[in-house]
């Protein structure tokens, strides 16, 4: 289970997952996904950076998906 930031909106149906099935990691087309960590493992993430990644999630609180394939568009949370 790893959490990623998506830097753009989906089409209206459209799911993280249809796009990791079509593409697939670690393909260019998902190059600009970001990698916020996983339970318990950050990999190699610096820690300057996880403090960010922390902070970041603090803030959206309740939003913050916590189980496999769950996931939340912030734009349209208007939690940006």
């Amino acid at each position: 289970m790893a959490l990623y930031g998506i830097p753009h909106r989906m089409r209206e149906g459209q799911q993280p997952g249809d796009l990791w099935r079509r593409y697939g990691s670690p393909r260019a087309a998902l190059a600009d996904w970001l990698y916020l960590g996983s339970p318990g493992w950050w990999g190699s993430i610096k820690e300057e950076d996880q403090e960010r990644i922390r902070t970041f999630l603090q803030k959206l609180g309740p939003l913050v998906p916590g189980g496999p394939f769950e996931w939340v568009d912030l734009t349209r949370e208007n939690r940006t």
